[in-house]
């Protein structure tokens, strides 16, 4: 199991939460968001950052848990704030999208779209440190190329664009439609 590395995970909504929850267990986790997360992060067992220059460059790993359409957001940021070890992952489902964004990134990558029991799907290189850490917490990860990904996924996520498109006015889609292309389309508005 991994000693003292650091974990800055962005974005702390379901899944950077549930990686928070995830990687506290081996690693020193802290959390950067938009809004006041210092509870929520406690009780995931990691702290919340206020110095997103900080956390980055103290940083071993990096875990962006953020929409594709934010990631280009956080590239400036990690490529001149980051360790040049640093590793870094992200949780992005419209994978094909989220590649194209994260080419950018000049620091070693990889792709866990999903995180939950038993297989994940893995994109990309894992760093060994990572696949160990998930392989003794009982996970298998399973690699996988962004467009298998991406196209295994289309109908899933057709469906879940179908049935958020139906939560009502102002409810945006959280999935792309089809993954090919990673638009992501809001519901209708009244």
């Amino acid at each position: 199991m991994p000693g003292n590395e650091k974990m800055c995970i962005i974005g702390f909504g379901r899944m950077g939460k549930r990686a928070a929850q995830l990687f506290s267990r081996g690693f020193d986790v802290a959390v950067l968001s938009a809004r006041n997360v210092e509870e929520e992060a406690r009780t995931a067992g990691a702290a919340s950052a206020d110095d997103p220059g900080r956390a980055i460059s103290e940083a071993d790993f990096l875990f962006l848990a953020v929409p594709v359409e934010v990631i280009r957001l956080w590239v400036d940021q990690i490529n001149e704030s980051s360790r040049e070890h640093c590793v870094v992952m992200d949780c992005c489902t419209a994978r094909i999208a989220a590649e194209s964004e994260l080419s950018l990134v000049r620091r070693q990558r990889f792709g866990l779209p999903e995180l939950h029991e038993g297989e994940i799907p893995v994109i990309g290189e894992p760093d060994k440190r990572i696949s160990g850490y998930l392989n003794q917490q009982g996970y298998t990860l399973w690699p996988v190329t962004p467009e298998d990904y991406d196209r295994r996924g289309a109908v899933v996520g057709t469906a879940h664009f179908g049935d958020r498109s139906r939560t009502g006015p102002g409810t945006r889609a959280a999935y792309p439609v089809g993954r090919i292309t990673g638009w992501f389309i809001p519901a209708a508005a009244d």
